[in-house]
């Protein structure tokens, strides 16, 4: 079914293929995924009934839905580069980005993509003002010494001492307003 539905979908650019995934044996479901894939099917139905003895989401096709969702994210990232993305759908996806728990790959994978990104003064703003009142994780001394480790040997440009030294004239009139309170 898959390669006649690629073969025939090929002749029109109007026309979508959908590729039919069985669930049965997730080994042939991750090779019929990886065909379907490579044969330029846009989109995948898959059964929602039992798959033998298990159901779809089974444990042992974890691997199965994990490429899936993957190749799903390739293909909106791809549609939607160089679009506009309005404040309301950036909000949406905002929100649900917070809510859905990310494993440590995951988080190390977002953390190596925001290395070297420069922000814009406005991008900057918003972060900052989206971390106002929140209280700063107590770091344990271990931490501590790490971070030390870390930034040791680092020399500060000017600007970069002239902002740290107003942001510590801030930080101190601060409390000392808070204090006369």
């Amino acid at each position: 079914h898959n390669r006649a539905m690629s073969d025939f979908c090929s002749q029109d650019s109007r026309l979508m293929g959908v590729g039919v995934i069985p669930l049965h044996e997730p080994e042939l479901a991750m090779i019929e995924l990886d065909l379907a894939i490579k044969s330029g099917l846009e989109a995948m139905w898959i059964p929602h009934y039992a798959c033998g003895d298990r159901s779809p989401g089974h444990t042992s096709l974890d691997i199965f839905w994990k490429k899936l969702s993957e190749e799903t994210k390739k293909k909106i990232g791809e549609a939607l580069k160089g679009k506009e993305i309005s404040e309301e759908t950036r909000r949406k996806m905002s929100e649900a980005s917070k809510r859905r728990k990310h494993t440590e790959e995951s988080k190390k994978k977002m953390s190596e993509a925001r290395k070297g990104r420069e922000f814009s003064e406005e991008t900057r703003r918003k972060i900052s003002e989206s971390l106002k009142g929140r209280r700063k994780p107590e770091r344990s001394k271990e931490h501590r010494r790490k971070i030390s480790e870390t930034l040791r040997g680092r020399k500060h440009s000017e600007e970069t001492k002239k902002k740290m030294r107003e942001s510590h004239r801030k930080a101190w009139a601060r409390r000392k307003n808070k204090q006369k309170d």
